[in-house]
C-alpha cells in the first residue's frame, strides 16, 4: 500500500493491502494498485465536468 497525503491531519489504513491513497486538500483518492492507469480517466471526467473541475 502506498499512501502519500499532500495536506495536514493523517490518514490511517488498517488491514488493508495493494492500494494507493492519495489525499490533498480537496480530494481523497483510494485505489486498488491494478486500477492507477484509470487515474487519468477520472481526472479527465472531473475536468469535464462544472462543478468538479474546482477540485483539481
Amino acid at each position: 500500500t502506498t499512501v502519500y497525503n499532500e495536506s495536514s491531519g493523517i490518514i490511517v489504513t488498517l488491514g488493508v493491502s495493494d492500494l494507493v491513497v492519495v489525499k490533498t486538500d480537496d480530494i481523497v483518492l483510494v485505489a486498488h494498485k491494478t486500477k492507477v492507469n484509470e487515474v487519468k480517466q477520472v481526472i479527465k471526467d472531473l475536468a469535464e465536468d462544472d462543478e468538479l473541475k474546482k477540485y483539481l
